[in-house]
């Protein structure tokens, strides 16, 4: 970053007293924290925002304090940041103290400050342009209470100065005092909707101005439940939110994506180009999918409002280079060309179509699809993903749950209706077992992904190559067999129009019989893919509903020759709740011969809390589901099934030991008559 970048950010940071409407009321600050009310070495004593909207600019005010319960937590409590957007925000600091006991160290000097341009996303091509503001806090000790106060003022003019923000009031650590306060004019409309029992507001009005008040006191800590599905909303929050409608939304963005300007000409010929070769208009929409995820390098350089509004047609094609809203942009003014009915649509790709709850709001949307509608139906395209293959039935599409087509007409968010199972993977399996415990095991697999997995896969091999991908599977079959040696490692088939890949593998397994003691050892298949597809569910009551993922076909087979005689038991069950199914089925074909099938259906994205039991049973099935072989040994050989079994010292001396019960016990019998 250069030095007259820096300059100018900070010029938009000062050292100022707190604005006088803000209220500095007293918190508790106990020098004896109950554990339920520390993490990591700190306790929180005090959350204060307060937001004023009665000025030309938004002005949010924020008021910390911490206690230093333990020296692990002074690291920690003694940085100081401040994230901010120079090209829109201020930032004022008002207090950065530390106080111990009776004395207080102040630490609100603006040489204290330094001003960096850290690009958090840099990893992931994505260029936010944020500043921070930090200070390193010197001599915290255990038992300190650190307290900070500054003000963000403004916002990105996009946002049409409409107050949107989440606050919550609950953590998984207990919080001693935690407030929110907003000043409106009368007359400025600022919804809030609640989430999971937050306090009540408490309002006041004086001079035109209303005044409400969140607050709670010694709220407890509260644990979040695991695989929750995405939006769920676990803590208590308030939602705020100035947009009055999606519509409003809508209207408001869509514009930035209508770019009436004619295409370039080279750009205009791809797309005359692909209208010729495809006559078919899904056929059209798939092809241009891949030409714009081909052409278009990923690269969000979002500073300022380039967060939110995309770059003119002409730049990104010239640059060959765009985030998620370019290349939609992109995209719709190719489908346009071609005669497609395309549009920008704006997704939340972590809450999903948990923002059908939210009150609405800009602030709601992450990431920008495209909806392209053909003879009614609509399908959800993401330019942003590698080259997807196959026509546009096959092509695994953009499923968000929820998306806000920016088109005229829209007043609402359109649900995206999760996709039919499709048969994702099918594992064939062959293993062959030789007549001793010394003799090298024969394990072979051949595995098929189709659709989302074969993409992913294409994209693996495209960023680190086969000899990566292939040393990353020959570390899983280790993990259970540590003296594996591969003898075939190769990808098969790459069927680009059905969407599949296919790769084969096959390794010479040494130790593939485990001792389990010193007369027995055990073989069991390794399943590499069905058993984890579902995350095991901790014991306890649930409240919410269960994630089963997207829905999908999982099948499994697994052919087993052995050169001795074994006696297993066949089995065939089935597991089967409100989403899912899973069947395993183990057929002997006479004592040499076995095959085992296995097949898991989601059907369903989401299962009811209530039937969490179900689902527990569900995952356990999955994982002891393999077939298991435990054979007699002696002098390195497997023992017939059926001989007696020989002695060993143990069972010797166990007869020794009995032998002399019983003689004592005829001698006092003899001797007592």
């Amino acid at each position: 970053m250069d030095q007259q970048t820096l300059q100018g950010a900070s010029a938009q940071v000062s050292v100022a007293p707190a604005p006088a409407w803000v209220d500095l009321s007293p918190y508790e600050a106990p020098a004896t924290i109950d554990p339920g009310f520390a993490a990591g070495g700190r306790a929180l004593l005090l959350n204060d925002t307060q937001v004023d909207l009665t000025g030309p600019e938004r002005v949010w005010y924020c008021r910390n304090a911490v206690r230093v319960t333990a020296g692990a937590g002074a690291e920690a409590a003694a940085q100081f940041s401040i994230a901010f957007d120079p090209s829109s925000e201020r930032v004022e600091v008002h207090a950065v103290c530390v106080r111990r006991g009776a004395e207080t160290f102040d630490y609100a000097q603006r040489e204290r400050f330094e001003i960096f341009r850290r690009e958090r996303k840099l990893e992931s091509q994505v260029f936010d342009g944020l500043h921070t503001i930090h200070a390193v806090l010197p001599d915290v000790r255990a038992g300190d209470v650190v307290e900070t106060e500054y003000s963000l003022i403004g916002m990105r003019p996009s946002q049409r100065n409409m107050h949107t923000a989440w606050i919550t009031f609950e953590w998984s650590v207990g919080a001693l005092d935690v407030r929110h306060r907003m000043r409106t004019p009368e007359g400025r409309a600022v919804s809030f909707k609640a989430f999971n029992d937050p306090p009540a507001p408490v309002a006041t009005r004086e001079n035109g101005v209303v005044d409400q008040r969140w607050r709670v006191v010694r709220r407890p800590g509260k644990e979040a439940e695991p695989i929750a599905p995405p939006g769920t909303i676990q803590f208590a929050d308030l939602q705020f939110s100035e947009w009055p409608s999606w519509a409003a939304v809508a209207a408001a963005f869509a514009p930035a994506y209508a770019d009436a300007a004619p295409l370039p000409d080279d750009l205009a010929a791809e797309a005359d180009g692909i209208a010729a070769a495809n006559p078919k208009a899904g056929d059209r929409a798939a092809a241009l999918l891949r030409f714009v995820q081909e052409r278009i390098r990923y690269l969000a350089v979002s500073i300022g409002d380039g967060g939110l509004i995309p770059r003119p047609v002409t730049a990104i094609w010239a640059n060959r280079y765009g985030d998620c809203k370019d290349a939609a942009k992109l995209y719709c003014a190719l489908a346009r060309r071609v005669g497609l009915d395309a549009c920008p649509a704006l997704v939340n790709t972590i809450d999903r179509d948990g923002i059908a709850q939210w009150l609405p709001s800009s602030a709601a949307f992450d990431h920008c699809i495209v909806r392209v509608r053909i003879d009614g139906k609509s399908h959800w395209l993401d330019p942003t993903r590698s080259p997807q293959q196959g026509d546009l039935e096959r092509i695994v599409q953009a499923h968000f749950g929820a998306a806000l087509p920016l088109a005229d007409g829209v007043d609402a968010l359109e649900p995206i209706a999760p996709r039919a199972p499709i048969e994702e993977l099918d594992v064939r399996e062959v293993i062959h077992l030789g007549a001793t415990p010394h003799a090298p095991a024969r394990y072979e697999w051949r595995t098929i992904l189709r659709g989302g997995r074969a993409d992913a896969m294409r994209d693996w091999i495209a960023r680190d190559g086969e000899s990566a991908i292939f040393k990353r599977y020959s570390e899983d079959v280790r993990r259970a067999f540590p003296a594996a040696r591969q003898m075939r490692q190769e990808i098969v088939r790459d069927d680009i129009a059905l969407n599949e890949i296919e790769l084969a593998e096959s390794y010479d397994i040494p130790d593939a019989w485990k001792p389990i003691d010193e007369r027995a050892s055990q073989f069991a298949s390794y399943d590499l893919f069905l058993k984890d597809t579902l995350a095991p569910l901790p014991p306890g009551e649930r409240r919410c509903p269960i994630f089963m993922g997207a829905p999908m076909r999982a099948a499994r087979r697994v052919v087993i020759s052995t050169a001795i005689d074994w006696d297993v038991t066949p089995w065939d069950r089935v597991t089967e709740n409100a989403a899912a199914t899973y069947s395993t089925r183990l057929v002997a074909h006479g004592r040499r011969d076995f095959e085992l099938e296995q097949a898991l259906e989601i059907r369903a994205e989401i299962l009811p809390a209530d039937a969490a039991a179900q689902y527990r049973e569900l995952v356990d099935e999955l994982h002891r589901s393999d077939v298991v072989f435990t054979g007699r040994t002696a002098g390195g050989k497997f023992l017939d099934l059926n001989a007696p079994q020989p002695w060993g010292l143990w069972d010797i001396a166990r007869a020794i030991m009995l032998g002399f019960v019983i003689v004592y016990a005829l001698y006092q019998i003899v001797t007592s008559s």
